[in-house]
């Protein structure tokens, strides 16, 4: 008996010093390992992790994340999407049942990124860094809503951090990640891990992104390089947008440079296929980043999704909108302020205006003197007032905007052009003394547009 005591107790202490050093519920330390893979347009996350069930709870473990060619990922936010993601699936993991699961979350304190990426250009391998033995720790409860036996999302309900490597000190080219773990949740109960599923909705490959770039020109001197994939899904054309590269004046916010990139990839896709009807799925929350002195507006790589179909109707020109068929939807969403993200599924963004043309070429031929249009600005420079004198082939709905040296647009008016020769008349006393940029719109292209001084 005694020596069956003494057996007892070494193995409860090997246990316990096991339990110390690994982080997580279970002893002893039997670990299963497996791979998830993640797309955001072309934008491929390849996540190796391990998990364990035992008498004293789950556990799932980060290991290593791969990133593609087109991932812009800085090391905070791969850690950060790849733990939304394996708690996304965490029912999936254990084989839950019921609208709850409990388990401890952990990765070890330091990190690195290597690979063969340039800069902060990928590919890259996010990798914990060698010789550590402490680890972040975060015991969580996911749940489901659940409403009319339908589930519409998964949420962080309570969150308890075990350890946030508190005085651990990271070797040279290692980074601590813990404070990812920490920022989890923006408040317990409204944190999404789950929003549904923005990718896959069809077996179909997607259309590589080497072919799917558009440029697009318009305000001042703005120029917008547009990322994308397609492909054909029963009878729909199904969209994905992951960047938008853009430089020069005038681009304005996020709002601008989404509403003209989304624009220019409906004409686009247009010239690629016969169906009629295109589908828009786009991550909720993008951002503005630089990367190597180069402007992007990308995903911020929630789980989350925007939806927006558009019905076209051949002409002899090539598609339009059918009216009123725009149909824009979009999934529960917080974006969190961490990563400055904004929410871009409103019409905003997402609304291109209805029975506007699609004309059937590329969005890069769409520039200059299009439509024999031309301007002046009476006088120049200014004090007082200005009149636009706008002579233009093109009848209809006329957009006239005026912009700052910033790009901020401090004019806006829409007018309705019956004849040839038109006199736009602005005020511009509280204008601000300096250079001022105006543009003319028709629907979706720029037209026309020059400059003036206010004095």
């Amino acid at each position: 008996m005694k020596k069956f005591i003494l057996i007892l107790i070494a193995f409860l202490s090997f246990s316990a010093a096991t339990f110390a050093s690994d982080c997580g519920n279970c002893v002893p330390d039997i670990w299963s390992q497996d791979v998830m893979t993640k797309s955001y347009g072309p934008c491929l996350i390849t996540i190796y992790y391990s998990h364990r069930k035992c008498m004293a709870g789950n556990d799932i473990r980060l290991d290593k994340i791969l990133t593609s060619e087109e991932c812009l990922l800085s090391l905070d936010v791969a850690i950060d999407f790849a733990s939304r993601y394996l708690l996304n699936n965490s029912f999936e993991i254990f084989g839950a049942i019921g609208d709850s699961v409990e388990l401890n979350f952990s990765a070890d304190c330091c990190w690195k990124r290597t690979g063969t990426g340039v800069g902060d250009f990928p590919p890259y391998t996010y990798e914990p860094c060698e010789e550590q033995t402490c680890c972040c720790e975060t015991e969580l409860k996911i749940k489901k809503f659940i409403e009319f036996g339908v589930e519409k999302r998964r949420y962080i309900d309570s969150k308890n951090l075990l350890s946030d490597g508190t005085g651990t000190f990271c070797g040279t080219g290692c980074e601590k990640i813990c404070d990812v773990f920490d920022d989890l949740t923006t408040g317990v109960g409204v944190a999404p891990v789950y929003a549904g599923d923005c990718d896959d909705s069809c077996g179909s490959v997607w259309n590589t992104s080497g072919s799917n770039t558009v440029t697009q020109q318009y305000g001042t001197s703005c120029e917008v390089v547009i990322y994308y994939q397609w492909r054909e899904c029963s009878g729909i054309v199904e969209v994905k947008l992951s960047s938008m590269q853009y430089s020069g004046v005038g681009c304005g916010n996020i709002d601008d440079i989404m509403k003209e990139g989304l624009e220019e990839v409906l004409k686009d896709v247009a010239t690629k296929t016969l169906l009629n009807t295109i589908q828009i799925r786009i991550g909720t929350c993008w951002q503005d980043i630089n990367f190597q002195s180069q402007d992007f507006v990308k995903s911020c790589y929630e789980d989350d999704c925007c939806v927006a179909e558009y019905e076209l109707t051949t002409t002899s020109g090539g598609h339009k909108i059918v009216t009123n068929s725009t149909d824009i939807s979009s999934t529960y969403s917080v974006c969190r302020e961490i990563n400055g993200c904004t929410f871009i599924c409103n019409d905003t963004h997402l609304g291109v205006p209805e029975n506007e043309l699609l004309v059937k070429r590329a969005a890069n031929s769409i520039n200059g003197n299009l439509f024999e249009t031309t301007s002046e600005v009476i006088p120049n420079p200014a004090t007082e007032s200005i009149t636009l004198n706008v002579n233009s082939k093109i009848d209809g709905d006329l957009l006239i905007t005026i912009s700052d040296l910033n790009g901020k647009t401090v004019y806006k008016q829409t007018i309705n052009k019956t004849n040839e020769s038109i006199q736009v008349l602005v005020n511009v006393k509280e204008f601000a003394k300096g250079t001022y940029f105006y543009g003319i719109r028709a629907g979706l292209y720029d037209i026309n547009g020059g400059k003036f001084i206010k004095e």
